[in-house]
């Protein structure tokens, strides 16, 4: 990223952000550089689970 060694936070996050596409102004404000995009989450689908009998076990007496 071509940082100083000793690079306070700020320094990092900003050349983190370039590296993504973002924008990074002299002041720190940081946006996309597609305002107009859009981000989509997608929540990952719920999962069946099941048990086979198997591996079921009994409790120890």
């Amino acid at each position: 990223f071509g940082l100083r060694s000793r690079a306070d936070v700020n320094e990092v996050v900003a050349a983190l952000a370039r590296h993504a596409g973002w924008v990074v102004l002299p002041d720190g404000t940081t946006f996309p550089s597609h305002p107009q995009a859009s981000f989509h989450f997608s929540p990952p689908s719920p999962r069946l689970v099941t048990t086979h009998p198997c591996h079921l076990s009994s409790p120890s007496e």
